[in-house]
């Protein structure tokens, strides 16, 4: 976006950060608010879908897809009944992760700040790798829920080696949708975007004007199988360098509400980005009988917790175990394993009601293994 580009010399992992808060939380907040559909050509949102949904954690995976020719087919292809084929495209990156939607936001970061403090509830996407490699960070949406509307307030993320949170707001609100939503559906609003950088405090602010259209409805193909969408065409009009663009999203929203495949369009007219996305229900660890196949040391969840939360590892054969939770200072506040553990999948609680609020370091030492993750504790 080219109220990005001051960023530029802020540490790569700040604008994976930044690019995720916009991009992701607008496909899973999609997701989140609209669960339990009942299965038709034509989907139908309304408010009682909406309460009719549950807090189910879910594993995602998104994966962008290189550009091709054969995406610019699927933009024009629109109307009743149409089918959008995904299937053979090349990947460019992934972003894997567990969200979680959340009624009880008063322990959430800036859950106090006198606008996020106007939401319902909360989406929390708990990051798991970007692109192959670890990133153990947190979003969290903050949502308004109304009789007529479901609205965006804006997200809060966490960012590295940083001990506050990139904060977006958009003010009054980003409408996802206006009940009941159909194909045929329209709305429009106008919201400003505000970004404030932490530590700094430097802020950033863009006026946009937005339409959206449920335009067509179908079936999208992909590599995963065939699935029954709506897709929403969103126009965001703003104003950069005295000259006004548009850039344009394609959602393609299955009947559970989840955004299945994405094309964006930059204002050159050009395809920006495109995404397939993949989603499971998590499971228990407790519940999963194989034996792994690697020892291995899970973030815990949730995170932040307040005050308690839970710790998985897992062993491909016995191992004496120890896990020990330290301070930033390096001083060790708990000792939580300490002896011999079978082979499988173990979890853990960990009870912070004694600590102060923070960021703390856990670590774990077995025969073959010392690792080490961050949890942060909220009161």
């Amino acid at each position: 976006m080219y109220y990005y580009v001051y960023l530029k010399k802020i540490n790569c992992q700040i604008n994976i950060v930044i690019m995720l808060a916009r991009h992701l939380f607008k496909s899973f907040i999609i997701c989140f608010l609209f669960m339990n559909q009942t299965l038709q050509a034509q989907i139908t949102i309304t408010k009682q879908s909406l309460e009719a949904s549950f807090e189910t954690p879910v594993e995602a995976v998104e994966n962008m897809i290189s550009n091709s020719g054969s995406l610019s087919d699927l933009v024009e292809l629109s109307g009743e009944n149409k089918t959008w084929d995904f299937t053979g495209l090349s990947f460019e990156g992934s972003i894997e992760g567990t969200y979680s939607l959340s009624y009880d936001i008063s322990n959430l970061p800036y859950a106090d700040d006198s606008h996020y403090s106007e939401a319902d509830a909360a989406i929390i996407f708990d990051y798991h790798t970007v692109d192959g490699q670890p990133f153990d960070e947190v979003l969290y949406g903050y949502l308004k829920l109304e009789n007529n509307q479901a609205l965006s307030l804006g997200t809060v993320s966490s960012l590295p080696d940083m001990d506050d949170y990139l904060r977006l707001y958009n003010f009054p609100a980003e409408v996802d949708f206006e009940f009941p939503a159909t194909y045929g559906s329209n709305w429009a609003y106008n919201y400003e975007f505000e970004m404030v950088m932490p530590g700094t405090g430097t802020v950033n602010e863009q006026d946009y004007s937005v339409t959206v259209e449920v335009d067509s409805w179908g079936e999208v193909i992909t590599d995963d199988g065939t699935t029954e969408v709506l897709r929403l065409k969103v126009v965001k009009e703003f104003i950069a360098s005295g000259t006004t663009l548009t850039e344009t999203d394609y959602r393609y929203v299955d009947e559970n509400g989840r955004t299945i495949a994405q094309i964006s369009i930059e204002p050159s007219g050009d395809i920006e980005a495109a995404s397939i996305f993949t989603y499971q229900t998590s499971t228990s660890i407790d519940s999963e009988t194989a034996i792994p196949e690697q020892v291995e040391l899970k973030q815990n969840y949730p995170n932040p917790f307040n005050p308690t939360t839970q710790i998985q590892f897992s062993l491909p054969e016995a191992s004496h175990v120890r896990i020990d939770v330290y301070s930033v200072n390096g001083a060790r506040v708990a000792n939580l394993v300490n002896s011999m553990q079978s082979a499988g999948n173990h979890t853990i609680t960990f009870d912070a009601t004694h600590l102060a609020s923070g960021i703390y370091i856990y670590r774990m030492v077995t025969n073959d293994l010392v690792e080490t993750k961050k949890l942060n504790f909220i009161k």
